[in-house]
């Protein structure tokens, strides 16, 4: 039997993900995707592997392979998460100083790759 911090977070995922699951379509149904969309959409992927690892955790109390596997998916999530955050936060300050500075799409690149490599980095710290 499941406690009620454990159904309290099984329905906070439940809602987390419909929201993943709204952003995705969203962006499917949009004729152009801007950079803010790009954005959100990095950080609706992070927020769903949190859903996923979430949604593991009544499942891998008793088995501890599947307890290291959400512990690695759940560090890395929160790790790429608030990186995407922190770079929304960034790039919203200072799109208001330059607007057109970081609004390429190499910023995006480059950005994704500093927040993979630094939530792998996390992770395997």
């Amino acid at each position: 039997m499941m406690s009620a911090i454990g159904i309290t977070n099984l329905v906070a995922s439940s809602l987390s993900l419909l929201g993943c699951i709204f952003v995705f379509l969203k962006i499917l149904l949009t004729n152009q995707i801007t950079f803010s969309l790009r954005m959100a959409l990095f950080l609706a992927i992070g927020d769903l592997i949190f859903t996923i690892s979430n949604f593991l955790t009544p499942f891998s109390q008793d088995n501890e392979d599947l307890c290291f596997v959400e512990g690695l998916v759940r560090e890395f999530s929160l790790a790429f998460t608030i990186f995407w955050a922190v770079c929304i936060a960034f790039l919203s300050y200072h799109s208001t100083i330059d607007p057109k500075k970081y609004t390429q799409l190499s910023v995006m690149r480059l950005a994704l790759a500093i927040g993979f490599i630094w939530a792998i980095f996390v992770c395997l710290m």
